[in-house]
């Protein structure tokens, strides 16, 4: 299928694209509750120019760090070096005075007696290791320390708790201290904050306990673990992990199931990359002993064009009879060895299989 659509030059892109994610409980996007509280479609145009200036999709991004209220510095042009996601955004509005006016009004709108604090505050947050501290730019430590972002948006700078004021701090060496991320990943119970910055001090206005985070090791072992697999859905699970360009089974694959537990399956991988056209592929077969019951597939080599090499194509067809295999485990006690071939002996033995 993939060699037929080169030489036709039909050009399909079955690249897969991320969802944004819910960010914390209770979290809505920005233009959600734009069309909730708002009726007129020239007070949408407005609200979105304004989130696209300010790089924020979620109600999460211009909150508090409690979740509790809407952070003063979302209200007004000047960002003061807020930063919530890494985002690529696309050609930015021109933003009028009255675009921020129906901002702020569509804000208001969220809160209640008459400040900033929400009508519906949210929950606890839906953080990984990594954007627990991409995704914010403002931490306190367990101890008097706190870290704002610089405003290039490389490094932190620290300050040290003001002598006598509890919850204020002053700037600490700044022109001298610059800590990268991975000093603040060392830190134990690292808290989001928020802050209002004054003339000679700065106030935390609110924190909010780390959550959580799972590592790695614990993502993949949650999500093996609550995986539902059976006969009829193993097309569609494999569909969803790989997101191939083409996937195909036999109406019954009993066979394959017993095969697999008795490790004489037979798994085929085929990379291949395309200069003239700079196009990268990989396919692959999956089969019982008889060879009358079988899963096979395709799909693109994702990544930059110019990292495409042969050698990279045969590591994603091993890859995608890796993933396809882990999820016959879920229907069959797993072998201790399986049948692989592959036209490619660096890639097959760059990869463990038992």
């Amino acid at each position: 299928m993939i060699t037929f659509a080169l030489k036709q030059e039909i050009d399909m892109d079955f690249t897969s694209h991320n969802l944004f994610q819910q960010k914390r409980e209770a979290d809505r996007t920005v233009m959600d509750l734009a069309i909730q509280y708002t009726g007129k479609t020239s007070s949408l145009h407005s609200i979105n120019k304004v989130r696209m200036l300010l790089k924020v999709v979620w109600l999460s991004d211009i909150s508090s760090a409690d979740g509790r209220k809407i952070e003063h510095r979302w209200l007004f042009p000047h960002r003061h070096n807020i930063h919530r996601n890494d985002y690529q955004w696309p050609h930015l509005h021109h933003v009028t005075a009255q675009d921020w006016r129906i901002w702020r009004t569509w804000i208001k709108s969220l809160c209640i007696n008459g400040d900033q604090e929400l009508r519906h505050p949210m929950g606890e947050w839906k953080c990984n290791s990594s954007s627990w501290i991409e995704e914010w730019d403002s931490f306190k430590t367990d101890g008097e320390f706190l870290f704002i972002r610089s405003p290039k948006g490389k490094g932190w700078h620290r300050h040290v708790t003001q002598p006598g004021r509890r919850r204020r701090l002053h700037r600490y060496f700044l022109e001298y201290l610059t800590f990268q991320d991975s000093f603040l990943r060392q830190l134990p119970s690292l808290q989001r904050v928020s802050y209002k910055n004054y003339r000679d001090y700065i106030e935390i206005t609110s924190c909010s306990p780390p959550p959580h985070i799972w590592n790695n090791e614990d993502e993949d072992k949650l999500f093996w673990e609550n995986l539902i697999v059976h006969e009829g859905n193993l097309k569609t699970v494999v569909q969803d992990i790989l997101n191939p360009a083409f996937l195909q089974t036999t109406p019954e694959i009993h066979l394959l199931i017993r095969d697999y537990a008795r490790g004489t399956i037979i798994a085929v991988s085929d990379g291949s990359h395309f200069p003239d056209c700079n196009k990268a592929a990989a396919a692959w077969l999956i089969e019982s002993a008889c060879g009358t019951q079988w899963i096979m597939g395709s799909m693109f080599v994702p990544g930059p064009s110019a990292e495409y090499t042969s050698y990279r194509s045969e590591l994603i067809g091993l890859l995608a009879i890796s993933a396809t295999l882990r999820v016959l485990a879920c229907l069959a006690e797993q072998p201790r060895h399986v049948i692989i071939g592959c036209d490619g002996q660096a890639a097959l033995q760059s990869l463990a299989f038992q």
